[in-house]
């Protein structure tokens, strides 16, 4: 029995040792065979990356595009790679491939930022206006002073019609360039609109751009609005009241939208209509100016001059600057009965018409100074000091040793 038992146990044992051996050997087959993969891969990846660096030097832009996009199947792409893939999907105009290489560019990348501003152009491009300005923003956290992403923030800011980020955005860019006067200049304005400088044609105006921004994010919730205002300033008001009709089926609670549907509805003569929505309360948006403007005018409407006056006054305290509240509380003031309280705001107006009338020749290089502190001279007297000091400063670097332009901006630290 007991060499029985040895015979089966040694056969036992020599079964395992060969069942070990064929695995060991499928093993080593394996690892044979993925060494030899990568071998051939790695030859392959070389090859193509040969081709794609051998074809952008012929300026074959396709060619370099199909090579690193098999490249890219095989691996994925080094920091040299992507730079080359981003090149050829740009030279191609394929704008989709060029932001999905842009987006693969590392943090630690010395060309992170410059990839930044491109993505944020091709965005601008394409009007998918929130992802640019996730962009531009993330530029500005990283290079507060460039001034090109400040620029595009304004144009965002100003063709949205969102008066305060505008405003806060132009100091902003006031206080980081080198140059003062661009920001001055849109500054001088008093409201928020869409400056001439953009990253597409020009020759397109704010509503194409705005229609154009819908239909590449319909979910926006900042387009609507001032879509529907540039409408119902060109007397377009039923494309604006269908605009805001159907969304705000949707949203009922879009403050924006509903002010701007209230417009509307003023302006197609429905007053009996909007009077709830202009009533202060908890539910209304009172830190609008918008609001408020849309109270007076409704006020006004209504026979109650002293109701109008009171709404236009809070629309002038949350935008000091808006030459329209101001006029509008001026008229207000005189159907009111209270003519010399009209005057002073009505010729607030007129001087920052006439502000707005020496931008024409005032330019970063080369304006002459007596111009300048011209325009700081009328925002003095208008009570915009900051911006006052901003022009006196401008005219002062171009003629530094001026006394008198030195008197008037120390004036304007005086008590």
């Amino acid at each position: 029995m007991q060499g029985k038992e040895q015979a089966t146990l040694a056969s036992r044992e020599a079964g395992l040792g060969w069942l070990g051996r064929l695995g060991l050997g499928v093993i080593v087959l394996v690892l044979v065979a993925g060494v030899a993969w990568l071998v051939v891969r790695g030859r392959r990846a070389e090859a193509l990356w040969n081709q794609a660096r051998a074809a952008s030097v012929r300026e074959d832009w396709a060619k370099v595009h199909e090579s690193l996009v098999e490249l890219r199947r095989l691996q994925p792409l080094d920091r040299d790679q992507n730079r080359l893939r981003v090149q050829a999907a740009l030279r191609l105009r394929d704008a989709d491939a060029a932001l999905a290489a842009l987006a693969e560019v590392r943090p630690d990348d010395s060309e992170y930022e410059r990839a930044l501003m491109t993505r944020g152009r091709l965005l601008m491009e394409q009007f998918r206006y929130r992802e640019a300005e996730a962009v531009f923003r993330r530029c500005l956290a990283l290079n507060p002073r460039l001034e090109e992403a400040h620029v595009q923030l304004v144009i965002l800011t100003g063709m949205k019609r969102r008066a305060e980020d505008f405003e806060r955005q132009l100091w902003d860019y006031y206080e980081k360039a080198e140059w003062k006067i661009a920001a001055l200049r849109m500054l001088s304005r008093g409201i928020p609109f869409l400056p001439s400088r953009t990253t597409v044609d020009p020759a397109h105006d704010e509503g194409y751009l705005l229609e154009q921004g819908l239909a590449a994010d319909p979910s926006d919730p900042e387009i609507r609005p001032a879509l529907a205002r540039y409408y119902l300033n060109r007397g377009e008001v039923d494309r604006a009241f269908v605009l805001l009709e159907a969304w705000l089926e949707m949203y009922p609670d879009d403050a924006s939208a509903r002010l701007e549907w209230v417009a509307c509805q003023l302006e197609l003569g429905r007053s009996e209509a909007v009077g709830a929505y202009l009533e202060p309360g908890t539910d209304r948006p009172t830190q609008s100016a918008r609001f408020w403007g849309l109270r007076g005018e409704y006020l006004k409407r209504l026979g109650d001059f002293e109701g109008a006056v009171e709404a236009f006054g809070h629309a002038v305290r949350l935008e000091p600057r808006n030459p329209e509240w101001r006029f509008r509380l001026g008229q207000a003031l005189r159907a009111a009965g209270r003519p010399t309280e009209a005057e002073s705001h009505l010729s607030w107006v007129q001087k920052a018409n006439q502000l707005v009338a020496l931008m024409k020749n005032a330019h970063d290089t080369g304006a002459d100074p007596r111009l300048l502190v011209q325009a700081g001279d009328l925002c003095r007297e208008m009570g915009r000091v900051r911006e006052a000091r901003g022009w006196y400063e401008a005219a002062l670097k171009a003629d530094p040793q001026n006394a008198d332009y030195q008197q008037r901006l120390a004036q304007l630290s005086q008590p």
